[in-house]
């Protein structure tokens, strides 16, 4: 693991970087149910704790147990990753619950009217919105790579910006690398970002994660047509920073500029899926 000022660093910001699982895998109580958000016959929509890998890799522990193994184990079924979020992400995961409905799911998320919003706390100051249209190497190739970021708020005391980060690829790690290409590193982030700021928030702030969080997927239900609207709120360990970083609600609302995300996803903790 490199520090500020590390060679992993300088290559990411010229967007020539490993992609790897590098993050240390997080235990949680034997017992603690994994959060539902939405469920049928064919899909179990999911909260994803961070520092979880959602399937078994070679990135896995020995005696790692994956996200997927404890929601087969929790909802007694078989599970199939249909995509994925890095290690120290949390959010919105879905996994099918059978091989024909995994492909289904997968087809669907490639479709033009799928959104995915991520929220994340950047470096410095985004000053309005930003597209990185930048090929990210994905394995041996190079492979075309978008995404929106749209800044929600800026505290000016840390110069740390609230992101909206909407991508319309899924290239492995894609936010943190076009991020940190544009030299607005994810704060938390081991891999891409900067030592020195991570060790403040660290010690200041209490934040011992990646700040990245997928807050909500709009998408269109493969076999019903149905709509469907799933969010997760921001877990307690990003909520608590945010409230010192932005005490002023107010600063939220009047820096909102997607009516699409619901100001609840930032500081409530209730979450869930919704039809339309």
């Amino acid at each position: 693991m490199y520090d500020a000022g590390g060679r992993l660093e300088k290559r990411a910001a010229r967007g020539i970087i490993p992609v790897m699982d590098t993050e240390a895998p997080t235990t949680l109580p034997e017992k603690s149910p994994i959060e539902i958000l939405w469920r049928d016959d064919s899909i179990v929509v999911v909260n994803k704790p961070a520092g979880l890998l959602v399937h078994n890799s070679k990135w896995a522990g020995p005696k790692e147990t994956s996200l997927r193994q404890l929601v087969a184990r929790q909802i007694d079924r078989q599970t199939y990753p249909v995509h994925r979020l890095d290690r120290p992400t949390s959010g919105v995961l879905l996994y099918a619950l059978t091989r024909e409905s995994a492909r289904l799911w997968h087809d669907q998320l490639s479709q033009p009217d799928t959104r995915k919003t991520y929220i994340a706390l950047a470096r410095g100051w985004l000053a309005g919105p930003m597209t990185v249209d930048h090929p990210l190497k994905d394995g041996n190739a190079r492979r075309p790579a978008l995404t929106h970021f749209q800044p929600l708020a800026y505290c000016p005391a840390e110069r740390v910006t609230l992101v909206q980060a909407m991508p319309r690829t899924g290239r492995q790690h894609q936010i943190r690398r076009h991020l940190a290409r544009a030299a607005h590193q994810i704060i938390g982030d081991t891999t891409y970002g900067k030592g020195r700021i991570n060790r403040h928030f660290r010690e200041v702030y209490d934040l011992h994660r990646l700040f990245l969080h997928a807050a909500a997927l709009t998408i269109t239900h493969p076999v019903t047509g149905q709509r469907l609207h799933l969010h997760a709120a921001l877990p307690p360990e990003l909520q608590h920073p945010l409230h010192r970083l932005f005490p002023d609600e107010n600063l939220y609302i009047s820096k909102m500029q997607a009516p699409h995300l619901p100001y609840f996803l930032l500081l409530s903790s209730e979450s869930g899926g919704s039809l339309a």
